[in-house]
């Protein structure tokens, strides 16, 4: 399994504390709630520095198959150990499969040869319609796929509906899910997607290290706190009523 997948299973996990003592939990000890990934177009080793400054969980590298393992290895090398996702064409049916910098296929078409998806041993993360019907998303789970990412990019705010199109999604499969945001949503929708079951949201990097937004993104993602339970409901306990004493003779004293 690949790095990536394996973080985002344990996004909301509760980390126990260690034993000694201690008088607090280190920050890095702590469970994170939400990890955030950068999409990149180009193996730019500036841009990639600046996202692993800024605290990305990992990259996604887009485009077509003239990446090559060069550019591969540019961009490992400067994200250090970051996994790094890499985009499958259709042109190469899969993408890299064997290279050494790859932790995981991204793949952002239905319409690629189904064979991208078989007899690989990366992880598969896969761009999906959020208007897609009930059945069609139930239908990848037996698939190999292990994440889901969800394309918001369109949306010009995050509205009650679009939060519900969301939850919807999330009921309907057991997939970790990504969102794909404009960096122009800013943070503050940050605690609603992860009550939503989101585990992770994406930017493009290009975009938002120039408003200074991914980094905003990191930090609030470092900081943001589990989601709250809600208290049980304990309805008031009434005593049982004592029993009516009875009102008339027993037919046996009558009858004495």
């Amino acid at each position: 399994m690949s790095i990536f997948v394996d973080n985002l299973k344990k996004v909301g996990q509760n980390v126990s504390q260690p034993m000694g003592f201690a008088h607090s939990i280190s920050s890095r000890a702590k469970g994170r709630n939400i990890l955030i990934v950068g999409f990149m177009k180009a193996a730019d080793a500036n841009l990639a520095e600046t996202a692993a400054k800024a605290g990305v969980d990992a990259i996604i590298l887009t485009g077509d198959a003239k990446t090559r393992k060069w550019s591969l290895k540019t961009l490992s090398d400067s994200l250090g150990d970051l996994p790094v996702g890499f985009e499958v064409s259709a042109q190469e049916n899969k993408a890299q499969e064997n290279d050494q910098f790859v932790d995981f296929n991204f793949l952002d078409d239905i319409k690629l040869p189904a064979s991208c998806i078989q007899d690989t041993d990366k992880s598969n993360v896969l761009t999906i319609d959020i208007n897609w019907t009930d059945s069609f998303i139930r239908s990848l789970e037996p698939l190999p796929l292990d994440a889901l990412i969800i394309d918001l990019r369109g949306e010009e705010s995050f509205t009650i509906e679009l939060a519900i199109s969301c939850q919807r999604v999330s009921l309907l499969t057991q997939k970790p899910l990504i969102a794909y945001l404009d960096p122009s949503w800013g943070v503050e929708f940050m605690p609603v997607l992860r009550d939503l079951g989101i585990k992770a949201l994406a930017v493009d990097v290009s975009e938002s290290a120039k408003s200074g937004v991914l980094a905003q993104l990191c930090d609030s993602a470092r900081m943001l706190e589990p989601k709250k339970k809600k208290p049980e409901r304990r309805d008031a306990m009434l005593p049982s009523p004592a029993p009516a004493a009875s009102s008339h003779i027993d037919e046996d004293e009558e009858d004495d």
